[in-house]
């Protein structure tokens, strides 16, 4: 440690406040420890009333060093230095293209802060060089998300605003699984996809296809196996602008309801007309050795008020059926011209009224 002092100027004794002058290699954290002033070699002791103006960490072979204004504080005889700050001042050490803000109201600047605030808008960019908005997490080396413009087809400002919302709410945005996608928008033309949890509109419909026409709206289910083709509901122009409306009737448990394979590229379903209930049932009857001209089959779904078709698939002699009736439920009983022999195998519908 080499310290010079200077106690006051000349014709300047008893002047307030007064300044002491002082040079010395140690550093800024040294001289303000409480109590260097106190060690110091000084013929007079400082008040608190005095200016200390210092070059610290002085290279006495450079001829350099760093200048400060100290005040002088007391504390039960420990003296203090502490580095005058005046309003406007900047709050070292500082990094380049930091932002600078204010530190408290006396006009001193800082950088670092938890918060900063502008009471208008900010820009990022200019027109003709790129800016946007960068928000790091506080977890390091975790990402970021970026908000940055792209060049429009014109001269269109984008703006993203909220409507009025009746509570607090933070809106997530999901992870879409690939590395590019798209918010669902209404007029987009793009495909939108949702990678997990599901889409549901908990009021209202899902529309798709246009009112005006010009675009056929339709909704297309795929399996879970690839390549295994889609299950497809498409709307088709009607003779008049009527709606078509399929819904449930009032089910008395929890049911599948399968679309058979018809066998042929068009096919088309059996309607019963108006608010009818009937049941339609078809199958087929495992095969019978014949020995008789009559025969019953057990078939859970026929009952005496049904109305039966039968069509003998296959026998061994050619007789053919004369009348199929129920008079207990669940049994059907079939009556042929003739023993139909061997391998009789009939195919049947049943309709129920209700």
């Amino acid at each position: 440690m080499t310290s010079y002092f200077n106690i006051g100027f000349t014709g300047q004794v008893g002047v307030k406040p007064q300044r002491i002058q002082i040079v010395t290699s140690d550093a800024l954290n040294v001289v303000t420890a409480a109590g260097w002033l106190n060690n110091q070699p000084l013929t007079t002791k400082p008040t608190p009333t005095d200016i200390v103006d210092m070059l610290y960490s002085f290279n006495a072979a450079t001829g350099v060093g760093t200048y400060g204004e100290f005040l002088v504080t007391s504390s039960a005889g420990i003296l203090t230095l502490v580095q005058y700050v005046s309003p406007g001042d900047v709050t070292l050490p500082v990094t380049n293209n930091y932002f600078a803000v204010f530190d408290g109201t006396t006009g001193k600047i800082k950088q670092n802060a938890g918060t900063s605030i502008n009471a208008g808008s900010i820009q990022a960019g200019l027109s003709g060089t790129a800016g946007g908005f960068y928000s790091y997490p506080a977890t390091a080396d975790t990402g970021f998300i970026n908000i940055q413009a792209i060049a429009n087809a014109g001269n269109y400002g984008i703006t993203l605003n909220n409507i009025s919302f009746g509570q607090a709410t933070t809106l997530t945005i999901p992870d879409p699984g690939a590395s590019a996608a798209r918010f669902i928008l209404s007029n987009s033309t793009g495909v939108q996809v949702i990678n997990g949890g599901g889409f549901q509109i908990a009021v209202g419909h899902i529309t798709t296809g246009n009112i005006a026409g010009g675009w056929q709206g339709g909704m297309i289910a795929y399996p879970v196996t690839a390549s295994k083709g889609s299950l497809q509901v498409l709307a088709t122009p009607n003779i008049g602008n009527t709606n078509t409306v399929v819904t449930n009737a009032a089910m008395g448990q929890a049911s599948t309801i399968t679309i058979p394979d018809p066998g042929v590229a068009s096919a088309a379903f059996v309607l019963a007309p108006g608010a009818s209930n009937a049941k339609l049932y078809f199958g087929r009857t495992p095969l019978w050795a014949g020995g008789s001209t009559l025969n019953t089959y057990s078939v859970p779904a026929v009952r005496p008020d049904s109305t039966i078709l039968v069509h003998q698939f296959s026998s061994s002699n050619p007789v053919s059926t004369s009348n199929a009736a129920c008079t207990v439920a669940g049994t059907l009983t079939v009556t042929f011209t003739g023993d139909p022999g061997a391998d009789t195998e009939l195919s049947y519908i049943i309709i129920n009224p209700s």
